[in-house]
């Protein structure tokens, strides 16, 4: 899964992920945003299974979990 020159923010989930929830694989965040999200889990970016993240000049800030972060 790619995010290329986006903005995620303000969004919520009941269980994990308030702004990117990957199953398996590769993320790549580019050039994005992920701010102000909320989730008991992975509130900005949750990854659910082993995988790997890129995360290139991108900011991920205000996010709130209340559980697991």
């Amino acid at each position: 899964m790619s995010v290329l020159n986006s903005t995620v923010s303000n969004n919520s989930a009941t269980a994990g992920g308030g702004g990117i929830y990957v199953w398996s694989g590769t993320l790549t965040v580019d050039s994005s945003t992920v701010s102000n999200n909320s989730s008991p889990n992975g509130a900005g970016i949750y990854m659910r299974n082993p995988g790997s993240a890129n995360l290139v000049n991108s900011w991920i800030n205000g996010n709130t979990a209340s559980q697991d972060g």
